[in-house]
């Protein structure tokens, strides 16, 4: 049955999203947010504010609310251009429960613009901080990065980055991700648009005429996503992921990237040491100057249900240790080198065939359904109907005794997990990681499993102790809804 899908067009001619039609849907490329309610509002700036108390009957600047936010401050910015002509630094924190939340005022839209900054001028956005979320917020014309994360467990959400000089979002850390979580860590960068940095005719190695702009860049740290995201018409790579661990990119578009002296990969799953396990699926990559989907040397790399297409030079650049499976390639030249490869187009007899190769239809890159290759690429695991078929893991129990734990896993999802990627648990004890267990998947739709300790058994002490199980605390599996994957209860040992 023809897949019954909704696009929005995210206000550029040349971008492609694509939205499923229900809430048990999972999109690729942007969808709305969810903008914060009015009343939230803690801290109210506006361009050219100069309140003191900002209010919001007297905004204060930009630079101001940044000084004055604390954990559970919502800050919203009255719409209109904020020129940046000093550094903009987000340093403060929030926590796990109680964000720092920056975000346009509803039916407003705030723009960060270096526009009146000479190319190349060290004047910066960058957030330091922990659990910061930007929010509907556009940045432009910056003289080197859109914005710069060093900090941990932020989130941008429907954040537009465009024309700066280096790339439009950029994650870094201060030990490039050696110490798991400490620095450029456990970000999300999702429902984003970043297209159009170039550093074209400029030189040296930090602008490199262009080969160090991308849309994206997990240029290290561990943990950190990329999900539901568009990126185009940057001059080096659309999404990079260069000296990341651990790190996700999922339901994203990537397209017509790369020029002069950029890369033009739709997606690079890789870098030099320590790149290793970075995860790639349910992508579009396509019409890019190079390839649709690179390893580039990332280690024990995943790729898995993507489509490519028109890609210049090849839809994929496989290493050898990179799993590969389930991928549709519709490019003159489909791949070079060979990964752990397993049921994708090139491997099955016929030819793929689209509905449509027309960017703005419904139906772009969608396989017709007769072809015999709907049930792989970045459209697979849906109903027939477009309805995306996922996991959602919950803990339903959760004991201790004598030193192990025991949890039960129930997938309440419509889809199963995937195939050789592991339900992991991880046990917790009063907020510190003590061991975890695990069983290989996939656990189908509806099923329920035992989970016992795998890491060594932990003795709690005497007395009242609150431990937690976590399921997927890696975020290997794409679920529904990563928010439920917690359960916790207090016990006393005697």
């Amino acid at each position: 049955m023809k897949k019954k899908l909704l696009m929005f067009l995210a206000g550029l001619a040349t971008g492609t999203v694509i939205c499923l039609t229900t809430v048990q849907a999972k999109s690729i490329g942007p969808a709305p947010i969810v903008k914060t309610d009015l009343s939230k509002g803690t801290i109210f700036a506006k361009p050219g504010g100069s309140g003191t108390t900002c209010s919001l009957a007297v905004p204060c600047d930009l630079w101001s609310a940044i000084s004055k936010a604390k954990a559970g401050s919502v800050v919203f910015l009255r719409g209109g251009t904020y020129q940046v002509s000093k550094h903009v630094r987000f340093e403060a924190s929030g926590t796990a429960t109680a964000p720092i939340i920056f975000e346009s005022y509803p039916g407003e839209h705030a723009v960060l613009d270096g526009g009146q900054l000479a190319k190349g001028t060290d004047i910066h956005i960058r957030i330091l901080g922990k659990y910061i979320h930007l929010r509907g917020i556009e940045i432009r014309n910056m003289p080197r990065q859109g914005i710069a994360i060093f900090g941990s467990n932020n989130v941008l959400d429907g954040v537009h980055t465009h024309h700066n000089v280096l790339s439009g979002i950029q994650i870094l850390s201060e030990d490039d991700g050696l110490v798991r979580g400490r620095y450029g860590s456990n970000n999300t960068i999702r429902n984003c648009i970043s297209s159009h940095n170039s550093a074209v005719g400029l030189t040296g190695t930090t602008f490199a005429n262009g080969g160090n702009s991308d849309g994206i860049a997990l240029s290290s740290g561990t943990d950190n996503r990329v999900e539901n995201c568009l990126v185009h018409n940057n001059s080096d790579d659309g999404i990079d992921t260069w000296r990341t661990i651990y790190g996700y990119v999922g339901y994203s578009i990537s397209h017509s990237n790369g020029s002069t002296d950029g890369d033009g990969n739709g997606i690079k799953g890789g870098g030099i040491y320590p790149s290793a396990y970075t995860i790639l699926e349910h992508n579009l990559s396509y019409s890019n100057k190079t390839r649709g989907i690179t390893s580039n040397g990332g280690v024990n790399l995943t790729i898995r249900n993507n489509t490519t297409w028109n890609n210049q030079m090849a839809g994929y650049s496989l290493d050898s240790d990179a799993i590969v499976s389930d991928n549709i390639s519709k490019d003159t030249i489909i791949k070079w080198g060979k990964g752990i490869e397993s049921d994708n187009s090139w491997q099955r007899a016929g030819t793929v065939s689209f509905i449509s190769t027309d960017s703005t239809s419904t139906n772009f890159l969608a396989p017709k359904a007769d072809g015999g290759f709907d049930d792989i690429g970045a459209y697979s695991n849906t109903d027939g109907l477009g309805n995306t078929l996922l996991p959602d893991l919950v803990v339903t129990q959760v004991s201790y005794a004598n030193g192990i734990f025991t949890s039960t896993v129930k997938n309440q999802g419509s889809g199963p997990t995937p195939s050789g990627i592991p339900v992991s648990v991880a046990y917790l004890v009063n907020g510190q990681w003590r061991t975890w267990g695990g069983v290989w998947g996939p656990l189908a739709a509806g099923a329920s499993v035992t989970i016992g300790t795998k890491g060594g058994a932990y003795n709690i002490p005497v007395g009242t102790h609150t431990i937690v199980a976590h399921v997927d605390d890696g975020r290997k599996v794409s679920e529904l809804d990563d928010g439920n994957n917690k359960l916790s209860r207090s016990i006393s040992v005697p």
